[in-house]
């Protein structure tokens, strides 16, 4: 179903308004001022949603799948077939990446099941996956992204691992550090 606005014909800079309302309708309004006539349509029922850096592309999920729509021409630009994702983020700068949490049941904890998911905002491809039960929707987003995109990086433990999307590797890189706390990237 493709999100659907109408305005009373003021045009605006705003990128757009997302509203959960207390049943989980998720709605984007397009073109619209404080005080203009809106007609809606629900996109989804949805768990999360996030808007790009650019504010070109939003990306929701309910628990059975991920839709990334491009806001500029209202168009669903790619569904991804995953269950269970309760949270999202997109990669920084053009939003090339779609990252999902996915919630886990409590019995398959202690499997090796993935509960991150990098994709492909355009096509839906699966670029990674991976396993950290540590991380849920508390201390969301995952990922530390490089300015390029071209990977990212992630603190586990006393380890910081770099992921290439550019240049996958078996293994990430990683770097030992007694004590690490916490590390940041200069953008």
């Amino acid at each position: 179903m493709e999100a659907q606005a109408k305005t009373s014909g003021h045009k605006s800079e705003t990128r757009g308004l997302t509203l959960f309302t207390r049943s989980s309708k998720v709605t984007h309004f397009v073109d619209a001022l404080p005080g203009d006539e809106v007609e809606t349509m629900p996109i989804m029922m949805a768990e999360s949603c996030r808007y790009d850096e650019t504010g070109k592309k939003i990306v929701i999920c309910n628990l059975e799948k991920v839709l990334v729509y491009e806001l500029e021409e209202d168009r669903l630009l790619t569904t991804i077939e995953e269950t269970g994702i309760v949270a999202l983020d997109f990669s920084p700068g053009e939003g090339r990446y779609v990252v999902g949490l996915k919630k886990i049941p409590l019995k398959d904890k202690a499997s090796d099941i993935p509960n991150i998911y990098v994709w492909d905002a355009l096509t839906g491809d699966k670029v990674f996956d991976f396993v950290d039960r540590k991380i849920n929707s508390s201390n969301w987003p995952a990922l530390s992204w490089t300015r390029n995109e071209d990977g990212f990086f992630r603190k586990i433990n006393d380890h910081l691992f770099y992921f290439s999307i550019t240049e996958p590797q078996e293994k990430p890189i990683a770097v030992k550090s007694d004590r690490l706390v916490n590390f940041a990237l200069s953008r």
